[in-house]
């Protein structure tokens, strides 16, 4: 059973200023790493709700990668990137988000937030669980009015997976307004997948499955209107 998750299913066109931003982390190495160009794809990491609770910690970092684009990753203490979040319906989900961004000097807006705090910037960011049946209020999916701005204290979500939710393939990305592509694409974010789908589907039980996150990023000096008819765009295949 193969589950895709497409990291750029939500178009937000960013204000992309980048440019001070990447300088800024250019000297850090060894954070969001990648496997070698060529390389086999393996599945992401997972981590499982024990005891009808899933609780993990991200630091959310990035460095500069590919192309002098900065990359983005969602970190654990022990280090998996991105890991897929594997829960049941009714099981509580805790993620504790810190950004740890260097502080963007770059282009921001005015923005009112009313869960964190601060304009909305390049290093400004939030979370968003792509699919799922939340409530949009603090400290669950709303992503309207809460920003996570760095050396903030940690910020933490705490949703409840309906009871009547769908099995199958989610997802979970920044989501801060004007600024979400880049960071989406750049690597932050991640397969949630909502178990029980064999009970609805018996014919699927006991297949192998695979979990694909693609993410298509853009490359510097490619107009878009020649993205798909010419060289195209920067494909990553599970980072």
């Amino acid at each position: 059973m193969v589950k895709t998750f497409v990291g750029g299913l939500e178009r937000v066109r960013p204000i992309l200023c980048l440019i001070g931003f990447s300088l800024s982390v250019a000297a850090q190495s060894g954070i969001c790493p990648r496997p070698s160009i060529g390389g086999t794809a393996g599945d992401p990491p997972s981590v499982r709700s024990t005891n009808r609770k899933l609780q993990i910690n991200f630091s959310f970092r990035a460095a500069l990668g590919l192309y002098g684009l900065p990359r983005f990753c969602y970190i654990t203490p022990d280090g998996l990137q991105a890991p897929t979040l594997r829960v049941h319906p009714g099981d509580e989900l805790v993620i504790t988000l810190r950004n740890d961004l260097p502080v963007s000097h770059s282009e921001s807006h005015s923005h009112q937030s009313t869960c964190g705090g601060g304009a909305m910037a390049v290093s400004s960011t939030n979370l968003h669980f792509h699919g799922l049946a939340l409530p949009p209020v603090c400290h669950q999916d709303e992503t309207l009015h809460t920003l996570i701005q760095p050396a903030d204290p940690p910020f933490e979500y705490r949703v409840t997976i309906p009871n009547d939710e769908s099995p199958g393939l989610y997802g979970y990305h920044p989501h801060p307004h004007g600024f979400t592509e880049p960071q989406v694409l750049g690597g932050a974010s991640g397969a949630l997948i909502v178990e029980g789908i064999e009970k609805h589907k018996p014919e699927v039980a006991g297949l192998p499955e695979r979990v694909f996150i693609l993410r298509d990023q853009r490359v510097p000096g490619i107009n878009q209107s020649d993205e798909d008819a010419g060289p195209g765009k920067d494909i990553s295949l599970n980072f």
